[in-house]
């Protein structure tokens, strides 16, 4: 099998895969240009409604201009990818890329088409993630629609680019910056999923699939960075995990809770493989004086704010 024939079956396998366990999930379409959605104002520092802007400049009365030229833009990226032209179409990605315009699902979905390509032509070694990392920033960048098709879909293309520098990092050769580029992009990652989790408690119950499914994603990760990951991470995934477990457990009838208890079983299995990895390399985690109980983790102000809020602000201090 070719390099390229390896990433496409690959990322098509991830994609499928998802798909499968959360029928809730919007199908997404690398391939299907739809009409792009305008922007939200909003203002995700203080509460969070079910959509919004962070950091946006534009005007609401040319939302509509923006939008369309923002379409058009990113066709001619995927008009490009289709002709083989990569050089182009990652050019066109990154002009849209430094404007301020708030990305909506299917034009994070455009680019994800653009890099997945780019993918397909890059040899398994540097150039794969650096990629990677360029899609991460693509999709990170602000303003970004607080909203939650956009929230749950660019979760998955984040995962996937972590997902793919771990597999990197992993089968090249070992040289002495290893471990510090392990810890590196690790130290990425929990930027990136404190983020995405502070939206997942916004936007969604504890039970809800898009917010396990985010939770998911995260504790894959913290068992592929087994070797850099923080205790702090992991409490909080068992956290949010055993909160899950005790609404699911106490709530007479809730919505798809057959594929939210196995999500919540999939977490937990991560978390104990992840615990026995770290254990099996000599980096074990401190105990602590007082474990944390279903009460401590259901406080309302904890979901108003989140816990990778409070924690990004004590790095601050």
């Amino acid at each position: 099998m070719s390099m390229s024939e390896h990433f496409s079956s690959a990322l098509g396998l991830f994609r499928i895969s998802v798909r499968r366990v959360r029928k809730s999930l919007i199908e997404i379409r690398f391939f299907i240009v739809r009409a792009c959605p305008g922007s939200v104002a909003g203002d995700f520092s203080g509460s969070m409604s079910r959509g919004g802007v962070e950091g946006s400049s534009i005007d609401p009365m040319e939302g509509s201009e923006a939008t369309n030229s923002m379409c058009d833009l990113l066709r001619e990226a995927f008009s490009a990818t289709v002709a083989r032209d990569y050089e182009k179409a990652v050019s066109v990605v990154r002009c849209a890329v430094a404007t301020d315009y708030a990305f909506g699902v299917e034009d994070l979905e455009l680019m994800d088409h653009v890099y997945a390509c780019i993918l397909n032509t890059s040899h398994y070694d540097e150039s794969v993630i650096e990629v990677c990392w360029e899609w991460i920033d693509a999709l990170e960048r602000a303003p970004r629609l607080k909203d939650a098709r956009v929230v749950s879909s660019s979760q998955l293309s984040i995962y996937y680019a972590y997902h793919m520098i771990s597999r990197v990092q992993e089968r090249m050769p070992r040289r002495a910056n290893h471990a510090q580029s392990r810890a590196d992009a690790w130290r990425r990652v929990k930027r990136s999923f404190d983020y995405l989790w502070s939206a997942a408690v916004q936007l969604w119950k504890p039970f809800e699939l898009d917010r396990l499914d985010i939770l998911c994603s995260w504790s894959y990760l913290a068992l592929q960075f087994a070797d850099a990951v923080d205790e702090d991470t992991i409490e909080l995934i068992e956290t949010a995990k055993c909160q899950a477990a005790h609404v699911l457990a106490t709530t007479i009838v809730v919505e798809n809770a057959h594929q939210a208890n196995q999500r919540v079983a999939t977490v937990e299995r991560n978390i104990k493989e992840t615990k026995s990895l770290v254990e099996k390399i000599g980096k074990k985690f401190a105990p602590k004086d007082e474990a944390m109980t279903i009460s401590q983790t259901s406080k309302e102000a904890e979901e108003e704010e989140g816990v990778p809020v409070k924690r990004r602000k004590e790095e601050e201090k």
